[in-house]
């Protein structure tokens, strides 16, 4: 008989938030927008290709350099519209994330994120202070862009 035993694994869940200067139909709309060239925003050289697009889902192969080292793995996000989309990633990492979006006012519009991390050593474990100051940093500079598209939308009159 053969026995197997599962490797232990140590989870670490870590969350931030952004508040955005547009409605949620537009925050979502942007959010969930994936594009090959999403990387640039934030001058990441990750690259994607795209297996699937549809309106439930989208499915993404991502490939980059992670401390020189190349890294690849899959990405898949649910969207649950109007106000939310998950995210389940494997290969390089395991990663599960929750969005939710809720509206705060007529153009105001807050998003937290929820993200449950999986790592095979507690020495890869990533320091939940600095993980989440990282993501907050990302997050601004989305902001921005989000921020300028929708002042930008509102002079073409295309919301």
């Amino acid at each position: 008989m053969t026995t197997f035993s599962l490797k232990k694994t140590f989870v670490e869940t870590y969350k931030a938030s952004e508040t955005f200067r547009a409605p949620l139909n537009f925050v979502f709309a942007w959010c969930t927008d994936f594009r090959e060239d999403d990387g640039k925003m934030t001058g990441s050289s990750m690259r994607r290709k795209f297996l699937e697009r549809t309106h439930k889902r989208m499915v993404w192969w991502s490939e980059y350099k992670e401390k020189g080292k190349p890294k690849e793995g899959l990405r898949v996000v649910w969207l649950h519209p109007p106000n939310s989309w998950t995210l389940d990633t494997c290969g390089d990492h395991r990663e599960l994330g929750e969005y939710k979006l809720t509206q705060k006012g007529k153009n105001k519009t807050r998003l937290d994120m929820k993200f449950r991390m999986s790592y095979d050593s507690k020495d890869e474990v990533e320091d939940k202070k600095k993980w989440e100051k990282e993501l907050g940093e990302e997050w601004d500079i989305f902001r921005r862009h989000l921020e300028n598209d929708y002042k930008a939308s509102l002079r073409t009159g295309k919301v």
